[in-house]
């Protein structure tokens, strides 16, 4: 094989791989009594505004509520949540090294649970 088939198989190879941020991440699931919500959280520790989709999923993977918000440079939100929500997890669209996302339970306490998405 000669140095321009080989460069050629490279470039076609890469240009074949899907891309990073477009690959999707979900939480575990959990559950939130009647009294508590469940919300998809964002948090951008990058130094650019950042584009994030989350979606709020029942355990059969239908959408109970999407959102997709720019979030600014070292802030923290709640794209979506809902009270009474059991076997829920998130699924974010977005995420990078400097942008995570988790799901949350609430209640009026406070913070009950916190779990990050992974791949």
């Amino acid at each position: 094989m000669t140095y321009r088939s080989l460069a050629g198989l490279a470039l076609s190879t890469l240009l074949a791989a899907p891309v990073f941020a477009a690959t999707p991440s979900f939480t575990p699931p959990v559950g939130a009594g009647q009294n508590s919500s469940a919300g998809c959280l964002v948090q951008n520790l990058d130094a650019q505004t950042r584009t994030v989709t989350a979606t709020l999923r029942d355990q059969g993977g239908s959408s109970l509520s999407t959102a997709t918000v720019d979030v600014p440079p070292g802030a923290v939100l709640t794209l979506v949540n809902m009270s009474g929500a059991f076997g829920v997890y998130c699924e974010f669209e977005g995420l990078r090294r400097k942008v995570r996302g988790f799901v949350d339970v609430n209640d009026s306490t406070g913070t009950l649970l916190v779990l990050p998405a992974g791949k």
